[in-house]
Parts: structure tokens; sequence; C-alpha cells
């Protein structure tokens, strides 16, 4: 790690006035942001869901600093998280509420084998897009 890496100035006496810079900025939602989930595994590893007043969710990777999907609901979105496999999105409105999103689709190929595949890159889903998608009322 050298002198003026980001992670020495945090600990470093001699560099405390220098601010650090971030190691990733989310900028990519329009209004205020709601939420943040963050995923478990190693830091380098995980995934963020943030939520959003702009009706989105958005799945970020930490490892390549990029967004993976975008999420586009018909409302406001308050709350969010993952199921501790991180295959499932809950996502809440104000009017409670909750969206399920299956991170992984069902499908068939051409020779009639059954596979399943996560959500791609740089996609954006609109939730009625979604295969399996669920409302539940509370």
């Amino acid at each position: 790690m050298s002198v003026g890496s980001p992670d020495r100035r945090l600990l470093d006496n001699q560099m405390q006035h220098e601010i650090p810079a971030p190691y990733i900025m989310f900028s990519d939602h329009t209004l205020p942001v709601t939420d943040i989930h963050c995923g478990i595994g190693l830091y380098s590893q995980s995934r963020i869901i943030t939520s959003s007043i702009d009706n989105t969710c958005k799945l970020w990777d930490i490892s390549s600093r990029s967004l993976l999907t975008t999420f586009l609901f018909p409302h406001p979105i308050t709350r969010v998280i993952m199921d501790s496999t991180e295959r499932v999105i809950f996502a809440a409105s104000p009017n409670g509420d909750i969206h399920q999103i299956n991170l992984f689709r069902k499908h068939t190929d051409e020779l009639g084998h059954h596979k399943i595949d996560s959500l791609g890159t740089s996609e954006r889903v609109e939730l009625d897009e979604l295969e399996k998608r669920r409302l539940i009322s509370v």
C-alpha cells in the first residue's frame, strides 16, 4: 500500500488533514436515495442495492464498480433488502406494497433443457417484464 493511497490516509496520523477519496460513488439515481442494502461476503466481492424516490432500485457490483441492473417500479421505493442467498430482492413502497424480484430467470434452451440465468449486466428491468414477480400486500 502506498503512502498516498486512500486506505493509508485513514490510518496515517500525518495525513489526517486530507479528505479520503471515495472508493465508489453511486450517482445514477435522479432523485434522493431512500435505502442502501450491502450484500454479504468480502467487501470487494459483495453487491449493493439502492432504492430511490425516482421509482428505481439499482444493483451494483463493488469489484467492478459498476451498475448491474436497474429495476423500474410504478411508484417510489423506500426500503430494499436481499435475502441471505442474494437471489431475491424485496422492495417496499410507502403504501405498504412489497415487491419480490427474483435475480435469476428460468428458461428452456433450444434443446429443451431447463436453464437458470442471472439478470444481465446493464439491464433495465420494468416490473411487468419479470417472469417471476410478486406483489405482497401487507
